[in-house]
Order: structure tokens, then sequence, then C-alpha cells
């Protein structure tokens, strides 16, 4: 019975583990987009400054 619990343990923080680098690529992803976002925004400035 014991050592069904340790396998369970085991296999749950695999999980956790995969799932962390997982969390960590999203982050990275969301701050790119974020960046990205921020620098278009600051160009469409720019743009529509220099327009006027």
């Amino acid at each position: 019975m014991f050592q069904n619990h340790t396998i369970l343990l085991e296999k749950y923080i695999l999980i956790i583990e995969k799932l962390l680098k997982y969390k960590e690529n999203i982050i990275k992803i969301y701050n790119f987009f974020k960046t990205l976002l921020t620098c278009t925004k600051n160009h469409l400035k720019l743009c529509i400054s220099t327009e006027e």
C-alpha cells in the first residue's frame, strides 16, 4: 500500500514539474507579446504624431 502512495507522489511531482516548465514558457510568450504590443502602440503613436 505504501509503495503505491510513493509511486503516486512521484507521478504528481513529475506532473507539477512539467506544469511549472510550461508556466515559464507561457510567461515568456506572454511577456514577448506584451512587449510587442507596447512597441506597436508606441510605433502607432509615433506614426500618428508624424502624420500630423
